[in-house]
């Protein structure tokens, strides 16, 4: 895969709501058992701001062993945190934002060129620091024209 195209885009501080998933690297299937989940509650959820769409959050932390993963949306405001639940503060940021096209078997690989593209174009992504994909109208989980938007935290000068 040849290098990837990318915008810098800065963030302010947001707050998202949803369910958590963390556990070894072997567990990562159960991400999309966990999205099923969280899209049978998502009513549950008040002030939303983009009914519409959908982000994941996940943790960029380097740990060799395991990951947090959360299926969540955006909230203008934290008032009656579903049970189960969890509420997230993220905190303010320029990132790299990528656009995965095809069938979500393949984000694994748009991650890693992701990656190796953020460190060839001479930046840093922040460690400890939430990276999330933002599902919107664009993406459909049946289709190989789908598309959503990949946010990597990254350190500027």
């Amino acid at each position: 895969m040849e290098t990837m195209t990318f915008k810098l885009v800065s963030k302010e501080e947001f707050k998202a709501v949803g369910m958590e998933l963390s556990g070894p690297y072997s567990a990562l299937q159960q991400i999309g058992p966990l999205w099923g989940a969280f899209v049978s509650r998502i009513e549950e959820i008040h002030s939303k701001v983009n009914p519409e769409a959908m982000e994941s959050i996940g943790l960029t932390k380097d740990r060799p062993t395991d990951f947090t993963y959360y299926s969540s949306v955006e909230v203008s405001k934290f008032n009656e945190v579903p049970e189960g639940m969890v509420a997230l503060t993220i905190p303010a940021a320029t990132y790299a934002v990528f656009t995965h096209k095809g069938s979500t078997d393949k984000v694994g690989d748009t991650i890693i060129h992701a990656r190796k593209t953020i460190v060839e174009s001479g930046y840093s992504i922040k460690k400890d620091a939430f990276w999330f994909e933002l599902y919107d109208k664009r993406y459909n989980p049946n289709s190989d024209q789908s598309e959503f938007d990949l946010y990597f935290p990254i350190l500027t000068n």
